[in-house]
């Protein structure tokens, strides 16, 4: 599905980081509850995280 939308080579690969990568962001901000990520606004945290995925997805 996700084939239709995101474009280039190492498509699998890139998937698998952005899950791996949202994974650690999510036991930062809400199971460890401790450091920047945990301690930003839910639209600081979006604004944080686009870049990064955008670049993992597209790049």
């Amino acid at each position: 599905m996700y084939r239709q939308v995101i474009p280039g080579p190492e498509l699998e690969e890139r998937v698998a980081s952005v899950g791996a990568y949202l994974i650690g962001v999510t036991f930062s901000r809400y199971v460890f509850r401790s450091g920047p990520l945990a301690d930003m606004s839910d639209e600081q945290l979006v604004r944080h995280l686009v870049p990064n995925l955008r670049g993992i997805l597209l790049d």
